[in-house]
């Protein structure tokens, strides 16, 4: 296998989304605990009724605040960040390829070459880039489109149910 100067870096940049998927695994399994403790809060505060059972509202609170788009959009970016390398290859090779000008003249300068490469890195740039924003902006969309209920209309169901 080819191992350059980036290939460590490309695995560093694991760490970050690795850490991000803790905390959201961690956050998602405390959904629970917190729903106790704003339980009892609003209750003690007089803000929702003591007729809602404790396990019920629990429940309800877990299913309106766990972080789904937060793990949708940490999925998203390790898939991109697995992918990366498929489409830096594919397309900066093939740009490089469409960018060879002046290859069969012989009066090629450098600057010739120059312009080549780096409108080859640019558009490999810009194209890693625009599948990124497409890769968040579908997930993002599948979010509000499926997103669960909010909180308060959660506690407004409870509150009418158990007057």
């Amino acid at each position: 296998m080819f191992v350059d100067n980036f290939t460590p870096i490309y695995y560093l940049m694991f760490a970050p989304i690795l850490i991000w998927a803790g905390v959201l695994a961690w956050r998602w399994w405390k959904t629970p605990e917190l729903g106790e403790q704003v339980y009892d809060s609003n209750v003690e505060k007089g803000l929702i009724s003591g007729k809602i059972p404790r396990d019920e509202f629990i429940r309800s609170f877990a299913n309106a605040e766990r972080p789904r788009l937060g793990i949708y959009q940490c999925g998203v970016a390790l898939f991109a960040l697995v992918i990366l390398p498929m489409i830096v290859s594919g397309f900066y090779g093939m740009s490089q390829s469409m960018n060879n000008w002046g290859e069969d003249n012989i009066q090629l300068t450098v600057s010739q070459e120059s312009v080549g490469s780096i409108l080859g890195d640019f558009i490999t740039i810009l194209i890693v880039m625009a599948v990124n924003v497409a890769l968040l902006a579908a997930v993002t969309f599948f979010y509000y489109r499926n997103r669960p209920p909010s909180l308060k209309s959660e506690i407004r169901r409870l509150e009418e149910r158990y007057k």
